[in-house]
This record gives C-alpha cells, structure tokens and sequence, in this order.
C-alpha cells in the first residue's frame, strides 16, 4: 500500500483522517543560532533516549552542548511525552524523535538532522499530537522535518515557526 503525501508551507493547524497516510511539512527557515539541549527522562520507564509507555522526556539548554543522542519511543509504547524547550535542542544524523500511539511532541527549541532519511519528528500510529513553535532542520535525501504514519486515526500538527527540509 502506498503512502499519500501532503505538504504544508505556513503556519497550519490540521487534522488529518485516513486509513494510512504520510505528512511531510516543509516551509522556511529562519532565526538565530540555537542552544543545544541536555534531554532528561523527567517520569516513566525506559530512559531519555528510549521512553517506554507514559515516560516524559524534556530537552532543555542545558549541557551536554549539543546533544547527538535521538529520542525514540520504544516499540509498541504509548502516551510518551517529548519536549524541547525554548533554547533546547537535538542535533543527530538520523530521526531526532519517534514516538507511537497517543503521545505528543512538542518543540520550542531545534531539531536538525544530518544525512539521509533523517526525520525531526516521526510519530508512528493513532492519535499523536505534534507542535512546532521552534525550527526544524533536515539535510540529505528523504529527509523531512515531520512525518506521521497513521493508523485508522488522527494526528494534530501545529506548525507556528520553521520547518526546512532539504531534499535533493
């Protein structure tokens, strides 16, 4: 089965019904260079870089400046919470944050990606929230600042600042 694509490319809120589906958001870059952030699992299982059902994690400014380590959601978790806050951020060469099932994103901060099919943020299953106050950066092919892969669902995407994805 194929993926269906819609792009969007200024601020936007939506949400998106289908039995399977594929959102890639692109738009325009701008702002200063960012802090790096420290992510911390703040509750729940699993650590930082692998939340399991019900964890938080959040990404703040502090060291270790920046932070290379993705945050992925394990398999089959849900209800994970990530935050990057104002100031924060994750630099990574591959997807910057996965999550699954019912769980939001929210980045205040920057997400960048380096190299080929890197994502910023990649939310997997039913009924995810993702919200984009800060920027999102990709570079190499099939790369993309958000994508959402649905199931029988929704997903609400709130885009108010950046999201570049440079796909050759």
């Amino acid at each position: 089965m194929r993926y269906g694509r819609r792009c969007f490319q200024k601020s936007t809120v939506r949400t998106l019904r289908q039995g399977i589906a594929t959102l890639v958001v692109i738009g325009a870059l701008g702002g200063a260079e960012p802090a790096w952030a420290a992510c911390n699992l703040i509750s729940g299982p699993g650590t930082a870089a692998s939340p399991g059902t019900g964890a938080t994690v959040v990404c703040d400014s502090a060291a270790p400046n920046p932070s290379t380590v993705p945050i992925q959601a394990q398999s089959g978790s849900n209800n994970v919470i990530v935050n990057v806050l104002a100031g924060g951020g994750l630099e990574t060469n591959t997807d910057a944050i996965i999550v699954r099932n019912n769980s939001s994103v929210t980045n205040a901060g920057t997400l960048k990606t380096n190299g080929d099919d890197g994502y910023g943020i990649w939310t997997f299953g039913n009924s995810n929230t993702a919200t984009n106050t800060g920027s999102i950066s990709t570079s190499g092919s099939f790369s993309y600042g958000l994508i959402a892969n649905l199931e029988k669902a929704d997903i609400l995407v709130t885009i108010l600042s950046s999201v570049i994805s440079f796909v050759p």
